[in-house]
């Protein structure tokens, strides 16, 4: 099917042939698009506005159905996930991390956080786990709310053993660690701040304090031994986590042989030995003294970039191997098992340090499969390699070859914490029981979550009931929609008629808004509308309508407001033609016996006075740039023609002068061919005509010879002043304090942009009245600036002139008799600048702390957002291309935000958020009174 434009010029083509005393019926049928044939179907992409006659699409049947995605019942041997609030998936991965650790859970429930509960048959409650907004019930047992940190965690756990729920929500263990929904943090920090808050949390639980330390942390020492004499001093120290560096390495084998490598202390970096009391070259070793039995390896993946100042993902391939020895690095701890096996990896999903999203893979230790815990969503891993999925997802397939495998290994550009268990057979398998209480809460939660799906299903298979009934009836009335006859038809809303196709209540017709001044049907809402068969019409106001319904018949069709539009159709093409041949007669030569005169404001937006004047929409038309010059344009489709038509009231006002006569200054008006003239005429009838003889005003003749004589004094006063000053003038062979000889004078910034505006254009700007020092002078007759501080605001307050210079200014511009000058003088201690006057500290403490806090405070300032292609360094790349550019420009396709000095960078990041599309590399610059500055997001 044709364009919508298409369509619109068909409908119109004939009203600018046609005369408008001869306008036919068949022409108003035309108009309102009652001929044209409607789309078959599967032509349309979408439904044609501008053909009444198109139904395609509209029909979109759906019924009134209350259901949700999915039903949220966990599936038979899957897990249970976690809701993200927001930006939390760095909790959730954690948590799910500390689930599937037996020990750790036993230990946890063993812990007695609910002491009034423990011989009691109550249970506990604690806001909300539902993942939808289901209908509540009060627990039929007593409720007590869980009120600390260890209360939240046990019972969220509970909830992942037994809750038959897709997912929970964790909002109130999140809630009562202060930790804000909409924050990123890493996942790093937030183990190592847990466990160290756990510990603190355990103190009356020494079982329970030694597990978390025996479980989670180990111990190592430094020992520095000296080259020389060979004595060693141990320096012991806890970790968490072994921090593994992978820029440049391939495989987590070469990061641990690269961490436990004997580093040698040389040069500068020389080891000061007691024993030697001198600093001699040494060697550095590490050497774990215990390993816990979960042992995590941190993979440095954000390196700090000294070029771009901050810190940058590395995002290279690295392998991981199933099972890990450490006795190959010669660790020999005095308990527990060298070998390790995998048993969780936490993927970063994103492009840069400072976002992006934690998924986890975790190891079911009963069934020997791979579980991603992608938040609220849980699913068995497809690959038998770890990470794979989410490396495809930010890589996509065509990515570069990913490294080979070998057997027992996994290999991931996104793996960020890996999770290693000790291998021990001996060791006894804890048995996870949650206590009874805590158990009931969950089982009554999910009865009250069973019955809510079961209200929700049988609200839905009503609804389908009857949806089937109203598919019925609106096929029945469809299929009598097209008209037969273009005779017999009435018009309908399209936005009604697909309301109610869908099967909702469209509510009654009303057709108001679709009458002209005329009380009839606008030919302007056609694009509206579609022509519906008079059968299919009465049975839906039989069933929608109103007694005081509007109803648009096919005898509703205005003829006058279709003469009126094609009256405004012939006129805009007459102003086009008109158009071309002023803009060929005005660059036509000109004969003065045969010209008239006109205001080049009205010439330049004739049209635009026009239009205004008759209510007219405005011209858009190509034509108009092809005919327009430097010199003659009339009418250029800009700006500065809007500019002319609101500074002008009327056509050529702007050649009368005050006394209204022809005005004297003739750079306000030009010639135009008496011809060129004529047709203006016919816009413009009442005009006044000025020939070319006409005399000027007399006395705005006289006014302008007085100024011309002014003007004349005024460039001749520039022309000498700029040859004396050339230099000044034109900022060359500047005063520089580190390199003067002699003294310099100091000029107010303000008097040297006047002078220098003046020098310029001496006929547009006036002359300095003054040469006045006093706004670098304080209440004390003070100089505000300190000398040995003059470089930094030298170019934004004053500038420093020769004494010759500051002379000429003194004969040619009234002046005061002080005077403030510098000197450069060679003391004993170096060199040391002074003025005269003296500085007075003071005062030139207030101006400067009053400046620093201006430039720290502004209201609204606008900063620009857009999108960065491409992941080759894109804020680097971005950043140089902005400061090539004008300062004040906006960048193309950019997305503006309001910001000031009170706006936090966290509220910055969150306004820059909702404007962005997740794992999208952007970048903010900031467009003030400042330079311009790169922040990546």
């Amino acid at each position: 099917m044709p364009a919508k434009i298409a369509l619109e010029k068909r409908a119109w083509e004939w009203a600018l042939k046609r005369s408008l005393s001869k306008i036919s019926e068949e022409d108003v049928r035309t108009a309102y698009r009652v001929n044209f044939p409607p789309c078959k179907p599967g032509i349309c992409r979408k439904n044609c506005n501008g053909n009444p006659n198109c139904f395609n699409h509209l029909q979109s049947f759906q019924s009134e159905q209350n259901d949700i995605e999915d039903d949220g019942i966990k599936s038979k041997g899957n897990f249970v996930g976690l809701k993200n609030l927001g930006s939390t998936c760095y909790v959730n991965s954690l948590l799910q991390v500390w689930f599937h650790n037996d020990q750790f859970c036993s230990v946890l429930f063993s812990c007695n956080a609910f002491p009034d509960m423990a011989t009691g048959h109550r249970a506990v409650s604690s806001g909300s786990s539902s993942p939808s907004d289901l209908p509540t019930k009060k627990l039929k047992c007593d409720s007590v709310i869980a009120t600390n940190t260890i209360q939240h965690l046990q019972l969220l756990f509970t909830r992942l053993y037994y809750s038959q729920q897709k997912y929970v929500d964790p909002t109130d263990f999140v809630n009562s660690l202060s930790l804000k929904h909409n924050e990123q943090q890493d996942a790093q920090e937030f183990r190592n701040l847990f466990l160290g808050w756990l510990e603190k949390m355990l103190q009356e639980e020494l079982t329970l304090k030694a597990f978390i330390r025996n479980e989670f942390r180990g111990s190592c020492s430094y020992i520095t031994t000296c080259s020389r004499c060979g004595n060693s001093s141990t320096i012991q120290s806890d970790y968490g986590e072994l921090e593994l560096n992978i820029k440049g390495v391939k495989s987590v084998d070469d990061s641990l042989s690269d961490f436990f490598k004997e580093e040698r202390l040389t040069d500068d970096n020389q080891y000061y030995c007691h024993h030697c009391q001198h600093k001699q070259d040494a060697t550095r070793n590490i050497r774990l003294s215990s390993v816990p039995r979960v042992l995590n390896l941190q993979l440095l993946r954000f390196v700090y970039d000294m070029s771009l100042l901050a810190k940058v993902k590395v995002s290279s391939h690295i392998l991981f191997p199933e099972s890990l020895d450490l006795s190959q690095y010669g660790c020999h701890v005095d308990r527990g098992s060298y070998k390790f096996h995998l048993t969780g990896v936490i993927i970063h999903r994103g492009p840069t340090a400072y976002s992006g999203h934690y998924i986890p893979h975790i190891l079911d230790s009963k069934t020997g499969e791979w579980y991603r815990f992608d938040d609220e969503h849980v699913s068995k891993l497809n690959s038998k390699y770890v990470g794979k999925e989410d490396d495809e997802v930010m890589l996509g397939l065509s990515s570069k070859k990913k490294p080979r495998c070998p057997k027992g290994y996994h290999a991931s550009a996104n793996a960020y914490l890996l999770v290693y268990t000790r291998d021990n057979s001996d060791e006894h398998v804890a048995k996870v029981d949650a206590p009874c209480y805590l158990q009931e809460v969950v089982e009554e939660e999910n009865k009250l979550f069973l019955e809510s799906i079961q209200q929700a299903e049988a609200v839905m298979n009503a609804s389908t009931l009857k949806g089937c009934e109203t598919q019925k009836e609106l096929n029945s009335i469809f299929s009598s929609l097209y008209p037969a006859d273009n005779n017999d038809f009435e018009w309908i809303s399209t936005e009604w008629l697909t309301v109610w196709l869908t099967g909702l209540d469209p509510g009654p017709i009303d057709n108001s808004q679709y009458l002209c001044e005329h009380n009839l049907m606008s030919p302007e809402s056609v694009t509206k509308l579609k022509q519906v068969s008079s059968k299919a019409v009465e049975i839906l106001y039989e069933k929608y309508g109103k007694s005081d319904s509007i109803r648009l018949s096919c005898s509703m069709m205005c003829r006058r407001c279709v003469v009126n539009k094609c009256h405004q159709m012939q006129l805009k093409q007459r102003i086009v033609d008109d158009y071309k041949r002023l803009c060929a007669l005005a660059k036509s030569r000109i004969d003065p016996a045969d010209s008239c005169w006109i205001g080049k404001k009205s010439f330049q937006c004739w049209r635009r006075l026009y239009q205004q004047s008759n209510d007219i929409e405005e011209i858009q038309e190509d034509t108009v740039q092809q005919c327009s010059t430097k010199e003659t344009s009339c009418d250029q489709p800009s700006t500065k023609a809007d500019d002319c038509a609101a500074t002008i009231m009327s056509f050529n006002e702007d050649i009368v002068c005050c006394h209204g006569k022809l005005c004297a200054d003739e750079s306000k008006r030009r010639l135009l061919p008496s011809k060129a003239w004529a047709i203006l005429l016919q816009y413009f009838p009442n005009t006044m005509l000025y020939a070319n003889e006409t005399p000027v005003c007399p006395e705005c003749l006289a006014s302008l010879n007085d100024n011309a004589g002014e003007l004349q004094l005024a460039k001749q006063t520039a022309a000498i002043q700029k040859e004396e000053l050339a230099d000044l003038y034109l900022t060359k062979s500047r005063p520089q304090l580190d390199m003067i000889t002699s003294e310099v004078y100091v000029l107010p910034i303000g008097f040297y942009e006047e002078w220098s505006a003046f020098i310029k254009a001496p006929t547009k700007y006036s002359a300095p009245s003054t040469l006045s020092i006093s706004s670098l002078l304080c209440a004390h007759g003070g100089f505000l600036y300190d000398p040995c501080l003059i470089s930094d605001s030298s170019s934004e307050q004053f500038v420093l002139v020769w004494p010759k210079e500051w002379q000429l200014l003194q004969q040619w511009y009234t002046s005061e008799d002080r005077q403030v000058c510098l000197l450069r003088m060679a003391m004993q201690d170096g060199i040391q600048y002074t003025s005269s006057p003296e500085c007075c500290q003071q005062c030139a403490n207030i101006r400067l702390a009053s400046e620093n806090a201006q430039a720290k405070d502004f209201g609204e300032a606008d900063i620009y957002v857009y999108r960065c292609e491409g992941s080759d360094d894109p804020a680097l790349k971005l950043l140089k291309s902005k400061l090539q550019t004008r300062r004040n420009r906006v960048p193309v396709h950019s997305l503006k935000i309001k910001v000031s000095s009170t706006m936090t960078l966290t509220d910055l990041k969150l306004e820059v958020t909702q404007l962005t599309v997740e794992n999208v590399s952007m970048c903010v610059f900031l467009q003030v009174d400042a330079p311009v500055c790169c922040v990546p997001q």
